[in-house]
C-alpha cells in the first residue's frame, strides 16, 4: 500500500542552526508532530509512536525524559474509575 507523502520546504538559512542531516531532521520533525498530535489527543500513544517510527515503549520513554505526561487522566477521571472498582 502506498503511504501519503508530505513535503515541507525548509529554508536553507535554517540548516546551520539545526545541526542535523536531512535524515535526522526528518526523524525529528516526525517525532515533534507525533508528540503534538498525542498532546492534542489527535492520536493515541501507540499511533503517535508509530508516526514517530519508534516502539510504544521508546516513545513513552522519550515523553517521560521530556516531562511530557504519558497519561491524560485528570483527578475526576481517576476518582470515577476508583468508584467503579468498589464492590
Amino acid at each position: 500500500m502506498n503511504e501519503p507523502c508530505l513535503s515541507v520546504k525548509i529554508p536553507t538559512a535554517v540548516f546551520p542552526y539545526v545541526r542535523s542531516s536531512i535524515e535526522e531532521l526528518q526523524a525529528d520533525v516526525l517525532l515533534f508532530l507525533a508528540i503534538k498530535c498525542y498532546q492534542c489527543s489527535l492520536l493515541s500513544i501507540g499511533k503517535a509512536a508509530e508516526l514517530a517510527g519508534m516502539s510504544k515503549v521508546n516513545f513513552e520513554i522519550h515523553l517521560a525524559e521530556n516531562k511530557i505526561p504519558i497519561s491524560n487522566l485528570n483527578y475526576s477521571d481517576i476518582a470515577s474509575d476508583l468508584e467503579k472498582l468498589k464492590i
